[in-house]
């Protein structure tokens, strides 16, 4: 049983809860522990949902902070110490050899120096409330430019001549598009 769970002040007394928690603490899965603690696995959702004092929901948590740290120290060995695998030549196992995880590694240093080893992604918008009057001066200041004058007065031509291409290329009602009556559907004769 691990050191935290046993400890009388987490007002766990339930040995059904203390095995649970004592199991989870070691295995880190919920399926485990209730084996161990010889209860089906929804028995455990079940005492966290009526858990009214939030005894049992915070012993939890503590035996979940157990299990992590147990994680976060096998990687840190596999990282560091490195794991014995056999050295296999024609189906005969030669020798040994210590491999490390640089992946692990890798791993507990972004989640233990995130500023540092994060991924970067960093996109921002520096103007994100934007004032209406400085971004209208803005583009008054563009349109002092005449490369920016000539190319929105262009842009603005050629969305006009879209525009009515739209309107002169499907000028007809509706009733006599495509020999559909207004509702889209087949005229009848």
């Amino acid at each position: 049983m691990s050191k935290a769970i046993a400890q009388p002040n987490n007002g766990i007394r339930h040995p059904k809860k203390r095995a649970f928690l004592a199991g989870y603490a070691t295995t880190g899965s919920v399926t485990a522990a209730a084996e161990l603690a010889g209860i089906d696995r929804t028995t455990h959702y079940m005492w966290l949902t009526r858990d009214r004092s939030g005894n049992y929901a915070a012993a939890f948590a503590h035996a979940l902070e157990e299990a992590c740290d147990s994680l976060e120290a096998e990687a840190r060995r596999r990282g560091l110490k490195g794991v014995e695998r056999g050295v296999w030549h024609n189906g005969e196992k030669v020798g040994t050899e210590r491999v490390f995880s640089d992946v692990l590694l890798i791993f507990l240093l972004k989640g233990n120096n995130p500023a540092k080893f994060r991924d970067r992604f960093d996109v921002r918008n520096t103007n994100v409330n934007p004032d209406m009057k400085d971004l209208q001066a803005s583009m008054q200041d563009m349109m002092q430019d005449p490369e920016c004058a000539e190319l929105a007065e262009r842009l603005a031509n050629r969305l006009s001549k879209k525009a009515v291409e739209v309107k002169v290329l499907d000028s007809r009602p509706l009733s006599k598009r495509n020999g559909r009556n207004g509702n889209g559907q087949a005229k009848t004769t």
